[in-house]
């Protein structure tokens, strides 16, 4: 069989890990529906590093005549009001996810709270794509260093304590080898974070941003993130992420499985350990392409076994395709050099 056509009843029991391409036909606005579909298929013995899940935007005339999502969105306003509950719906962030995953955007149905540290020219390029033409002529035209400050954004939240986003500084490095890094601290030069993408999002905001005077210290704070950068040799190779990375996982995965072969050696070993401390050193220094955090990620979901992704791992570090690096031209100190930084402080202060 090439080609299975269905209803729903595939949706949920059935086993059909031989497949890896899923089209829908129909609109289901419960993502949860599209998630068991490609449930179905990415499953247990998936041999496939991609899965493919194809659906189709309807025609624009279909909503203005059936005013479905219209609808929804006033009947759970609604139910909203009668309950009580402080849940949104079909707010400004779901109906872009919701326009995401039907134009096929990689990552829509991906964990929201992991924090994958992917390569932060790759993250500023979306930026700088998605700018206005004038914004971009602005940009260009600043001068080579650029010292702004602007205000924290306020969450009144009660989750949200004052220490998750404290004010400080946040330095863009630059080393003699040409890769990039973002440094965090707080007021007292302690530091916040090096993760770039938490870093990234942190600062975020509009052209339209007023600027601020910098704070007294804003330099002090700047020269202890070079310090921090120094000491640490904080490359973007250096920082694994977070603890629910791809990234950490797979080192942490097959650091582990190279202790597991130490300490019980077999005939294969010394050749194992070999491949494993050449690509636990790539993962250490430099960060995962795109495609290759997928498809590692997807394995490891599915259960892959340390020596088969041993053997993933090698094989894409042989082929290019495991990790953004960039060309060592020099074995001098990795002291960076400041290409800019951003002080935050609380508005008003």
């Amino acid at each position: 069989v090439r080609v299975l056509i269905a209803t729903d009843v595939l949706a949920e029991g059935q086993n059909l890990q031989d497949a890896h391409i899923v089209v829908n036909y129909d609109l289901p606005w419960a993502i949860i529906r599209l998630i068991q579909r490609a449930g179905r298929v990415d499953r247990i013995g998936q041999k496939h590093d991609t899965i493919l899940v194809y659906s189709f935007w309807p025609a624009d005339g279909v909503e203005r005549i059936i005013r479905l999502r219209k609808r929804l969105v006033h009947r759970l306003q609604q139910n909203q009001e009668v309950i009580g509950t402080d849940e949104t719906f079909f707010g400004e962030e779901a109906a872009k996810r919701l326009h995401d995953l039907y134009t096929e955007k990689a990552g829509t149905l991906d964990d929201e709270g992991a924090d994958e540290d992917i390569d932060l020219s790759s993250l500023a390029l979306q930026v700088w794509n998605s700018a206005t033409e004038d914004d971009q002529k602005a940009a260009l035209a600043l001068p080579p260093i650029v010292s702004a400050t602007r205000a924290l954004t306020v969450r009144e939240e009660p989750r949200f304590a004052p220490t998750d986003d404290p004010p400080g500084v946040v330095a863009y490095l630059r080393y003699p080898d040409g890769t990039d890094t973002l440094i965090r601290v707080d007021n007292q030069g302690n530091l916040v974070s090096q993760s770039l993408s938490a870093i990234f999002r942190s600062i975020a905001c509009p052209p339209e941003t007023p600027a601020l005077g910098r704070a007294e210290n804003h330099h002090e704070l700047v020269a202890r993130c070079v310090k921090i950068a120094t000491e640490e040799h904080a490359t973007p190779g250096g920082q694994l992420g977070s603890l629910r990375s791809v990234r950490r996982k797979l080192w942490e995965r097959l650091n582990g499985y190279r202790q597991q072969l130490k300490a019980h050696p077999n005939l294969f070993s010394s050749e194992q350990l070999q491949q494993l401390s050449a690509v636990l050193d790539l993962i250490w220094r430099y960060p995962l392409k795109n495609s290759a955090q997928e498809a590692i990620s997807r394995q490891m979901r599915l259960g892959i076994q340390d020596i088969d992704l041993l053997d993933l791992v090698a094989r894409r570090a042989s082929e290019g395709t495991l990790c953004e690096m960039a060309e060592e031209e020099s074995t001098e100190p990795s002291e960076p050099q400041i290409i800019c930084s951003l002080g935050l402080v609380v508005s008003g202060g």
